[in-house]
């Protein structure tokens, strides 16, 4: 946040994409140095950068997500996290398509 308002990564990451698919800069972050240092229990989920990629068509992009998270417990938990994150790339690859046209 800067002051009270929010800050919509995503969709920041999303606008940058759909303007320049090949930004390195489309990231989204979730540490906060000044708590999770010193934090017992962190976020798991530490960032998140895509990038546009061309298909063998050219006509087509692929939407290339990497994702940093640290697992507490990883045999509980991946599964669903797996599935969030396929979820959560599905729509960002949604919206930037609605953001360029295309």
């Amino acid at each position: 946040m800067i002051g009270d308002d929010p800050i919509d990564q995503i969709e920041g990451m999303c606008r940058q994409l759909a303007k320049t698919g090949y930004t390195r800069r489309a990231q989204a972050i979730t540490w906060k140095v000044w708590e999770d240092n010193f934090c017992y229990d962190p976020a798991c989920l530490q960032s998140i950068w895509c990038r546009l990629l061309p298909a063998d068509d050219k006509d087509r992009w692929y939407l290339n997500t990497n994702i940093r998270f640290r697992y507490n417990d990883a045999y509980k938990a991946a599964l669903m996290n797996m599935f969030a994150f396929i979820r959560l790339q599905q729509k960002i690859a949604a919206r930037i398509s609605e953001l360029s046209g295309r």
